[in-house]
């Protein structure tokens, strides 16, 4: 994965430069956490917390750019206000976890769809072929992301969640509606560990 990064004008008019995540990003990915509200945070990690331990920040930011992909968005005055994820599956390599995080400040935006729309060209380059979620049924903006996207719920499953498949391609001469087609299957939970975010 290049280092290179891309400037764009969000539907809102406002203006981000999206790039790879890196090792070094630590601290400003600890800084975006702090820009989030509770609720965000829920949202996340399906959990509270307070703050981003050590060994998670380390995680988040050890991106092979193939099985681990991140992709940050900046803001004109430098801060982090958007990541979007993907992680592989071992045992279903063309299958990836995904996660989109977006400050609360910049939400409702077309952040989260600009991110989405360059993480799914990403995936389709290194032969992911399908991204699967799971959100809280309550996560009303990311499951209106998902089905802005092409996406479906696919419904409730427990602890109320809504678990959705997307297929992937690289979609990126096409109009943002259709960055990804739904499969509305779901055959997957969500991924252990400090993933979330």
């Amino acid at each position: 994965m290049s280092s290179t990064s891309t400037r764009h004008r969000l539907r809102s008019g406002h203006r981000v430069r999206v790039r790879p995540l890196n090792r070094g990003d630590g601290p400003v990915l600890a800084r975006m956490w702090d820009e989030l509200s509770e609720q965000s945070r829920y949202r996340r990690f399906f959990t509270l917390k307070s703050r981003l331990s050590e060994r998670t920040l380390e995680f988040l930011t050890d991106i092979d750019h193939h099985d681990h992909e991140a992709l940050a968005a900046v803001a004109p005055g430098g801060d982090l206000v958007g990541v979007a994820r993907f992680v592989r599956f071992a045992k279903q390599p063309e299958t990836a976890d995904l996660a989109v995080t977006v400050v609360d400040a910049w939400q409702r935006r077309g952040l989260g769809t600009l991110l989405l729309e360059q993480l799914s060209a990403r995936a389709a380059a290194v032969g992911v072929t399908c991204f699967t979620a799971e959100i809280l049924a309550e996560n009303t903006p990311m499951i209106g992301l998902a089905r802005q996207a092409g996406s479906e719920s696919v419904g409730v499953a427990g602890g109320g969640t809504v678990v959705a498949r997307l297929a992937v391609t690289d979609r990126t001469e096409q109009p943002t509606s259709n960055i990804l087609r739904a499969v509305a299957r779901g055959e997957f939970g969500p991924l252990a560990g400090p993933f979330r975010f």
